[in-house]
This record gives C-alpha cells, sequence and structure tokens, in this order.
C-alpha cells in the first residue's frame, strides 16, 4: 500500500527517505513533543492567589459555576474531537477523495480553521466580552454541526467541518 501511495507522489516522507527507514518519521514528529516539553519550562507561571487566601478544593466542588464549565470543558473537547476525527471520513466518503487527501484536506481545514479562530479571538478576547464570543461560537458550532451533516452538497458540507473548527476554536480558551 504504501509503495503504491509513493508511486503516485502522495507519501512524500517515504520518498525521501525509502521505505525501509519509516521509524525515521515517526521519530521526526516525535521530536515535535519532546522540543514542546522542554520549551515549556521557559513558561513564567503565576501565583494564582496575589492577595486574600486561597480557595479550599471542598469549596470548588460545592460551586455550581465549576460544574458548570466542567460539563462546558467536556461538551468542547467533545465537539472537537467528534469533528476532527469525522472530517477524514467525510472527506474521502463524501467528496470521493483518496484516503491520503481526505486524510489531509479533512483535517488540515478543521485544523487550520481552528488556529485561526483562537488567534483571533484569543487577542481580542476580554473578561467583558468573553460570554459574548462563548455564546456566539457555541451557535456556529451547532449550525457547523447541521450543515455538515445535512448539506446535500459535499463542498457545502466540507464547508461546515471548517466552520466546525472555527467555531470550536474558542471553546477551550473562552472557558478558562
Amino acid at each position: 500500500f504504501y509503495r503504491e501511495e509513493a508511486e503516485r507522489g502522495r507519501g512524500v516522507g517515504f520518498l525521501l527517505l525509502g521505505e525501509d527507514r519509516w521509524p525515521l518519521l515517526c521519530f521526526a514528529w516525535a521530536i515535535v513533543p519532546a522540543l514542546n516539553a522542554v520549551l515549556l519550562w521557559f513558561v513564567p507561571y503565576f501565583p494564582l492567589v496575589t492577595e486574600g487566601t486561597p480557595m479550599r478544593y471542598i469549596d470548588l466542588l460545592r460551586r455550581r459555576r465549576f460544574w458548570l464549565l466542567v460539563l462546558l470543558m467536556l461538551a468542547a473537547g467533545a465537539s472537537e474531537q467528534a469533528m476532527s476525527q469525522w472530517a477524514s471520513a467525510y472527506a474521502q466518503a463524501g467528496l470521493g477523495l483518496e484516503k491520503t487527501m481526505g486524510d489531509l484536506l479533512g483535517p488540515l481545514m478543521f485544523a487550520v480553521c481552528m488556529g485561526l479562530s483562537r488567534v483571533i479571538f484569543g487577542s481580542r478576547a476580554t473578561r467583558d466580552n468573553v460570554s459574548r464570543i462563548m455564546i456566539g461560537t457555541l451557535t456556529a458550532c451547532v449550525a457547523a454541526y447541521l450543515l455538515a451533516a445535512l448539506s446535500p452538497w459535499p463542498g457545502l458540507g466540507l464547508v461546515g467541518v471548517a466552520l466546525g473548527g472555527f467555531s470550536v476554536g474558542m471553546l477551550w480558551p473562552g472557558t478558562f
């Protein structure tokens, strides 16, 4: 299978390194999280409580708002995972793309739009407007799922996948 993909120009790593050196590709991708782990040591952390006494865990667990935020985080994660995992299969089945192109196009559109959303809203979100942003992105998320699931045209459904990435992009950071 991989030889066919490489011969068709779809397996760049296999073309560059050869099929017998696939462990090098795994190692190359393992460098990314390892580098992130090293860079994490240099991130400044600020104290959560600057004045007064910190809240006890039992007091936090008694607050309804805390459980609402936990539920929102679970829903945001489920929304993100469901659409990102489904995007590849949708691009293949709905658009008739080959597996490699479907694996790239669907999740890539989703991820790019999600990152774009985080850049746009992350730079504009304040304590005062984050609620409006969250309501807007939640509404857009529902619309994106409906568009992706119910669209009569596969291309429009793929737009729904991209809109889904854009809409879920602010749900995690907005909840924090």
